[in-house]
């Protein structure tokens, strides 16, 4: 996401000078080896191989610490990975009037009482906190849901598709390919988490849910959520490799699950509920009938149906692709020219 991002914002810079007024500049970037971090006096990090020849050790406290000392104004940090640690910075940026952009869910899917802090840290200093691809990719999940909520409307449930990963392996063996053969694909295209267990355990799923019912007011823990599994247990018990091994041994129960569906003329989702008025969530495969609007779904898309007071009769649904690198880096892009604007 982060390579792609930075074409993206290199390709459309001079767009947003001329037509805008935005005049985007790369001040520091790393990734998980080095890191580079341009000086007051120096003119802006190229966007084109911007850490080719860099030979600074990567250091996440390092790096927070110099672009807080650096001061410069109008600045955001933007955080491409699925770190646990870096969300804990976060506070520190915020407060020191720093806008944050990502797409890692981390934080926001963590304790309650450090997602109420970062809320109340970005709202004491007015600064951007900006998360829309948390949730679909570019899809406008969060600021639909944020509109619906800031404007006095009840969020009542939340029936939605949030895994473009398993969208796409669940439409993929639908078509006759086997689970694994699914699975690596979608690893290849760059659908899955690092690892892939974190969207076929359910827990990227849970994370997206956690999020979505805390953006909508109901104040849960992932220990809330009600998870049933789509791996057997064993599989989580596996190391990565070892998981990639054997997932072979996975296609006959999958092959056998999907037919027993298409005799009763249904379809298979790995789906998720939010009942906002009983505080609950449920995350699991889900057998609906052919004309269940989750049959309209194809390849990795996502689909988010909000009941509220106001669209009780009929679900406001978003719908479109969730996954893959390119509208993901899209979306933190829009988020991006949000916090500059």
């Amino acid at each position: 996401i982060g390579s792609t991002l930075l074409e993206q914002i290199e390709s459309q810079s001079p767009y947003l000078r001329e037509t805008c007024g935005l005049d985007l500049q790369l001040r520091g970037v790393s990734n998980s080896r080095t890191m580079r971090l341009a000086s007051r006096t120096e003119g802006p990090i190229t966007f084109t191989e911007p850490l080719s020849n860099e030979t600074r050790p990567a250091s996440l406290p390092e790096f927070v610490t110099d672009c807080l000392q650096a001061n410069l104004p109008n600045t955001i940090f933007v955080d491409c990975t699925a770190s646990d640690e870096l969300p804990s910075f976060y506070p520190r940026l915020l407060e020191s009037s720093i806008a944050v952009v990502t797409p890692n869910k981390r934080g926001f899917s963590g304790a309650m009482e450090f997602y109420s802090m970062l809320r109340a840290s970005a709202n004491a200093r007015r600064t951007p906190l900006l998360h829309e691809t948390c949730v679909g990719a570019a899809l406008p999940i969060l600021g639909t849901l944020s509109d619906l909520v800031r404007s006095g409307d009840t969020v009542l449930s939340i029936e939605a598709v949030l895994s473009g990963t398993l969208s796409f392996i669940f439409n993929s063996m639908r078509q006759g390919v086997p689970f694994s053969q699914a699975v690596r694909e979608a690893k290849t295209r760059g659908y899955t988490e690092p690892d892939p267990r974190d969207d076929l355990s359910g827990m990227d799923v849970a994370r997206k849910v956690l999020i979505l019912a805390r953006d909508a007011g109901v104040e849960l823990e992932l220990s809330d959520i009600e998870i049933t599994p789509l791996l057997p247990p064993e599989a989580l018990q596996w190391s990565l490799e070892q998981f990639m091994e054997k997932l072979p041994s996975l296609d006959a129960h999958f092959a056998t699950t999907l037919e027993a569906a298409a005799a009763a003329n249904n379809q298979l989702f790995f789906a998720a509920r939010i009942d906002c008025e009983e505080r609950a969530a449920q995350i699991g495969v889900q057998s609906v009938s052919l004309d269940h609007p989750f049959c309209a779904l194809s390849g990795a898309d996502n689909i988010v149906a909000f009941t509220t007071t106001r669209y009780r009769a009929t679900p406001l649904v978003v719908k479109g692709p969730g996954a893959g690198a390119e509208v993901t880096a899209a979306g933190v892009f829009a988020d991006i020219i949000r916090a500059a604007r």
